[in-house]
């Protein structure tokens, strides 16, 4: 059957994916540092001017614990650099549209939509997504306030049901199980929730792994694949039943008043600079939807990381194209936020 052959084939790149996060090389990072060999002894400069030791062989004048104060300098240094490139992925704006990726926001808050919340079962033209609060409450876990708004197709001009937006609010929360390092990708669990109007209302819960396959990890390029698998399952009453039955496409089927479906996901992030970002990612429809998900963009930073972002993309339904501003930091992000 022609859907058994979508989700097959999409199965497939899911399990490509997978097996492209562990099949990637372990490299593990050297941290010796170069120093100068001593000189000797009769080179000193104790001996070619005449300047007696102290009792533990430094030459008087010399101030005391000057490399011990060196030594700790460097490793300071050491480890900022070593927090920075454990969220640098935020960096290199690693997210994808309608899915979740297996980073973690890990401390901090910002203004973001790192786990888009699209409801399921509610027929839309398109979405516009708001940044919303996202916080990191440590050990792994994050959590993101939702707002988004759904557009319904519209009728002929004059009819009686005009074109609507409708808002729907909701949260997530995810937690990390494992980190990108050597061979194991980035893995998280996650739940996320909207309700909407006439009680359209979604719930799902995913698996997610994301990897870094081609760049350094403090880089300011890359290439990082994401695969997962979600379940969600969505609701309505009688009344959005019925409004969702007229507004949908006379040559559609309406969906259906309660359903629920696995898909699995995929996506690719590939920062080409510090200024220039792509991403895409792809789903197979589900039973309510008229289409496969997936989206295709492209990000320019204009100032600082504040920028331009457009494409085109679809949302299951409706294939749009779109253009608008890509935020940079509106939040705080702490130690240890990392991946």
């Amino acid at each position: 059957m022609k859907r058994s052959a979508v989700v097959g084939q999409a199965l497939a790149v899911a399990l490509v994916a997978g097996a492209a996060l562990s099949a990637v090389p372990a490299r593990a990072d050297g941290n010796g540092q170069l120093a100068l060999a001593p000189l000797p002894e009769v080179l000193t400069q104790a001996n070619l001017f005449g300047q007696p030791k102290s009792d533990k062989g430094a030459a008087k004048g010399e101030p005391k614990g000057e490399a011990k104060g060196e030594e700790k300098g460097e490793d300071h240094d050491t480890g900022k650099k070593a927090e920075h490139c454990r969220h640098n992925w935020m960096d290199e704006r690693v997210r994808l549209t309608f899915h979740p990726i297996g980073y973690v926001y890990d401390h901090g808050y910002t203004l973001n939509n790192l786990i888009p919340d699209p409801p399921s079962g509610f027929v839309a033209k398109h979405y516009t997504f708001y940044p919303t609060p996202v916080i990191g409450l440590g050990h792994g876990f994050e959590v993101e306030v939702q707002a988004l708004d759904a557009r319904r197709f519209g009728l002929k001009k004059g009819a009686a049901l005009r074109a609507e937006s409708k808002t729907f609010f909701g949260g997530a929360i995810q937690k990390k199980l494992s980190a990108d390092k050597g061979s194991m990708p980035a893995i998280s669990i996650g739940v996320r929730g909207v309700v909407g109007p006439d009680s359209n209302d979604t719930l799902a819960a995913y698996l997610v792994g994301t990897k870094r396959i081609i760049g350094k990890k403090c880089g300011n390029s890359g290439v990082f694949l994401t695969a997962g698998m979600e379940y969600d399952r969505y609701s309505m009453n009688d009344r959005g039943f019925l409004l969702n039955g007229a507004f949908t496409p006379f040559d559609q089927e309406v969906p259906d008043q309660h359903e629920g479906a696995i898909k699995p996901f995929v996506g690719l992030n590939i920062a080409m600079s510090k200024k220039l970002f792509l991403s895409g990612e792809y789903a197979p429809r589900e039973e309510w939807q008229f289409n496969d998900m997936w989206a295709a963009k492209g990000t320019i930073l204009v100032i600082k990381d504040w920028g331009i972002e457009g494409g085109v993309r679809n949302n299951g339904y409706h294939t749009q194209e779109f253009i608008g501003v890509s935020i940079g930091s509106l939040g705080k992000l702490k130690p240890h936020g990392g991946a």
